[in-house]
């Protein structure tokens, strides 16, 4: 039988356990068999032909749990072996930069961590003080963190932070860390990924936008600027070119006798309309009121000439006694409720709409906009803007950002739109 047994590939050779209980040899197999001893899922046999005596089996029951002892920390061992593999492959092959420092001294780094400093290998970085990677500004709050860590086992959030390269050079990363137990005692595992590219596109996409709001901002008061001096030239030059025209139409026609006098009439009528039409382009162009008086005469005229063009009831809740506010607001607040109400005209198909000016607070302005329209998809609209298709809705927004100010359109199909401009309350005084 002992031949059978040990010619058996399954079976487990215990003979050096066998030797130390004075059995001739112990075998074990995951199954059950004739003249064994089972325990749990192992069975146990000797090679003796008699049965075994009491104390046979006595010995071969201790040996049988020596042997299952012994294949767990075997197992334990191995699965421990193949974790630590694992977990070495993934840290060694990790695109992210990891070490671990014991006492401010770097005891391990990956690849990536070493290339992200600029060091010729990992082991290069083994033994230096983990200080010496951190710019000089940023100590104090990374030896706050490791304060933190060590004595609660804590994990830091992820955090922006400055490095030092091998050749000085400075780095931003973001770096994360955590307690972990090396030999008994407590150490610090960082990571850290480098973002130097990423915050240079960052700055620069910044600087970018900047320069678009610089631009745009002397584009906009250039506008202004000539949309004034435009209208000043319609309303004083050609207006009162016109007007003298009329005049002496007039005195003439006082003069003339005769089949004459229609035609004195005719022509005093198309000075007169041109006149009119003049008058009104200079106040489309730049309406006086608004640098004579204020926003909210400004608004009165601009509602009351926009209800008297087009089928439509506008409603102006605007406070009298507003002071007059810094002149570059006035003309984005007038300008975009200009453009609300242009769209209204053009899209809405309402009846009714309104603009209501509030103080909500002592440094908010509150401006806005609604119909009772056809409503629109708010998501389509601000699509078709980006492509180019909606320039007034851009005007809005890039008017609303250079006044500081926060622009929102709300809008649900069937139910109308709302326009809202919250801006903070810069009055002419605080401007100059």
């Amino acid at each position: 039988m002992v031949a059978d047994i040990a010619a058996d590939p399954r079976w487990v050779d215990y003979r050096a356990l066998a030797a130390e209980h004075q059995l001739r040899a112990c075998w074990s197999v995951p199954i059950k068999g004739a003249q064994a001893r089972v325990l749990g899922t192992f069975a146990f046999y000797f090679d003796h032909v008699r049965s075994a005596t009491p104390a046979e089996l006595s010995t071969i029951e201790r040996g049988a749990q020596l042997a299952s002892q012994a294949l767990e920390r075997n197992l334990a061992v191995q699965a421990m072996r193949e974790s630590e593999e694992r977990y070495r492959t993934l840290v060694e092959w990790s695109p992210e930069g990891i070490g671990v420092h014991q006492n401010g001294v770097m005891i391990y780094a990956n690849p990536a961590a070493a290339a992200i400093v600029g060091a010729r290998s990992a082991l290069e970085l083994v033994g230096k003080p983990m200080i010496d990677f951190v710019h000089p500004d940023d100590r104090a709050d990374l030896q706050k963190n490791v304060e933190v860590i060590l004595p609660h086992g804590a994990s830091t959030p992820l955090t922006e932070r400055r490095y030092l390269k091998i050749d000085g050079t400075v780095i931003d990363v973001e770096t994360k860390g955590g307690s972990i137990i090396i030999n008994g005692a407590p150490a610090v595992q960082i990571v850290i990924r480098d973002i130097t590219a990423r915050k240079r596109e960052q700055s620069a996409l910044r600087e970018s936008r900047q320069q678009l709001r610089v631009l745009s901002s002397r584009v906009l008061a250039t506008q202004e600027t000539e949309r004034r001096r435009v209208a000043h030239e319609l309303h004083d030059e050609l207006g009162q070119a016109l007007t003298a025209i009329k005049i002496n139409l007039q005195a003439d026609d006082r003069l003339t006798k005769g089949a004459r006098r229609g035609l004195f009439a005719e022509n005093i009528r198309i000075v007169e309309e041109a006149l009119h039409h003049v008058r009104g382009l200079a106040l489309a162009l730049r309406p006086s009121m608004l640098d004579d008086l204020g926003l909210s005469p400004a608004l009165r005229w601009l509602t009351k000439q926009t209800a008297t063009r087009n089928a439509l009831q506008i409603q102006l809740h605007a406070p009298t006694s507003l002071r007059r506010l810094d002149p570059d607001l006035e003309t984005a607040i007038f300008r975009i409720v200009q453009e609300a109400l242009t769209n209204i005209v053009r899209h809405a198909q309402a009846s009714l709409a309104q603009v209501t000016v509030s103080v909500n607070d002592p440094g908010t302005l509150l401006v806005q906009v609604q119909d009772d329209g056809v409503g629109f998809d708010v998501p389509a609209m601000r699509q078709r803007a980006t492509q180019g298709n909606s320039m007034g809705v851009l005007g809005m927004q890039e008017r609303a950002n250079l006044a500081g100010a926060e622009l929102s359109i709300v809008s649900t199909m069937g139910q109308g739109c709302t326009v809202t401009l919250r801006c903070p309350v810069r009055t002419a005084e605080t401007a100059a």
